[in-house]
């Protein structure tokens, strides 16, 4: 909700029939409570062409894909989807469809120890630095100040 980088971490089946219709379209909406929803962008990936080619088949580790919206009135990329795209034939044994909902939140204690410091100017006037320490974590607010 309300974010520019979401993270829907979910997983889609589709069944498929190869050569045939074979244009798979993954598109990003805007959802809107009281108005009409947007389309953010969309990428079209196609299918057939990867499952005919001998290089794509090869690959024993599928590779995660970074893609690009496009939204048909611009030109420009409107974001990025990240994806992993797998084409399985229906004779073979169905996978376990694997469990990419992230791990719920844990809270952690975090403990640094800072033991001395070296080759600190002195930016002080009396020649001598009142040194102080404050810690940020991935952009979260500032942890308490450590003062020395």
């Amino acid at each position: 909700m309300d974010t520019p980088n979401p993270k829907f971490h979910r997983c889609f089946e589709f069944p498929a029939t190869l050569p045939g219709a074979s244009r798979l379209t993954i598109q990003l909406w805007d959802w809107d409570r009281l108005d009409a929803d947007d389309l953010i962008g969309s990428t079209d990936i196609d299918i057939e062409d990867r499952w005919y080619s001998t290089k794509w088949r090869s690959l024993k580790h599928i590779p995660v894909e970074t893609r690009n919206l496009y939204h048909p009135s611009s030109k420009l990329a409107q974001g990025k989807v990240r994806l992993w795209l797998e084409i399985l034939p229906k004779d073979t044994p169905s996978p376990a469809i694997w469990n990419i909902t992230p791990k719920p939140s844990q809270d952690f204690e975090l403990r640094v120890i800072v033991w001395e410091c070296k080759d600190v100017p002195n930016v002080d006037f009396e020649d001598a630095s009142d040194l102080y320490i404050t810690g940020k974590l991935d952009g979260k607010k500032n942890l308490n100040d450590l003062t020395h």
